[in-house]
């Protein structure tokens, strides 16, 4: 926070409108991170009205979408589903196919949280295809775990053992953030699993997804459910292709992350 109100002053001082903009937006991102959704609001506020003042579309996206993930954290759903749907249109608009995933993803986290499950399993879902296409790993991972947390919900616990089980691995190898929210639902829901390890499938389930690549446990993940109570949801080992995605750096000023929150 101290290195961000630095930069600020120095931008107010120059009288960057832009540099202003952009600090004010990450200042608000590291408020949201350290749990103060009240100061984040405010200070995303502040940059999207710059932003719309320059006419920065860009910036404006990823502001919205911003102010979208502070109202979530406030528990003000429906108008994080505006701010969230704003951002998405926007990012659209520019064709950028990484801000539109990341409104997927954020999208999914609302819906699950309103508990609209088939709407987050959908959002997530986009979101994995398009991270996918950006060769964004960071993006693919996170959107297994959030597909995960769908699985628990909806008591496919089999499913959600191989999902958190890759993404435990492959979080070993990507560097991940999430927000304070993402962190609580994703830490649930693994200790849900975890506590069910005992159980000879889940077990099962859990040590394949660890024995994925990205891509394999992307596959899976993209595979129709088995219904609660009819099949197991464990890969066939032997019907997937294991072509690796690549990682891809985060863009500036962005939210990347699942499991491991800003310090």
């Amino acid at each position: 926070m101290e290195l961000f109100s630095e930069s600020l002053d120095l931008y107010r001082d120059l009288d960057d409108p832009e540099g202003i903009a952009w600090s004010l937006d990450h200042l608000g991102y590291a408020a949201l991170h350290l749990d103060d959704p009240a100061l984040a609001l405010a200070l995303f506020d502040e940059s999207s009205q710059l932003f719309e003042r320059m006419q920065h579309t860009w910036g404006s996206a990823i502001s919205l979408h911003h102010q979208g993930l502070t109202l979530m954290a406030r528990g003000e759903h429906a108008a994080a589903l505006d701010r969230l749907t704003e951002g998405l249109v926007e990012f659209e608009e520019l064709g950028n196919s990484w801000g539109v995933a990341q409104s997927f993803y954020h999208l999914g986290h609302l819906a699950l949280r309103t508990e609209d499950r088939a709407a987050a399993e959908a959002d997530f879902r986009r979101s994995l295809a398009l991270s996918q296409v950006e060769e964004d790993r960071a993006g693919v991972v996170r959107s297994l775990a959030g597909l995960g947390s769908v699985a628990v919900a909806t008591g496919r616990i089999d499913r959600a053992a191989v999902l958190f089980g890759a993404v435990d691995a492959l979080a070993e190898a990507t560097a991940l953030r999430q927000t304070p929210l993402e962190a609580a639902v994703h830490d649930r829901d693994v200790a849900i699993v975890r506590d069910r390890l005992g159980d000879r499938s889940v077990a099962g389930a859990w040590a394949a997804g660890r024995s994925m690549s990205l891509s394999r446990a992307a596959a899976h993940a993209m595979e129709p459910p088995a219904p609660p109570g009819e099949q197991s949801d464990q890969p066939d080992q032997s019907t997937q292709s294991d072509q690796a995605v690549s990682a891809a750096e985060p863009r500036p000023g962005t939210s990347t992350s699942v499991l491991k929150p800003l310090s």
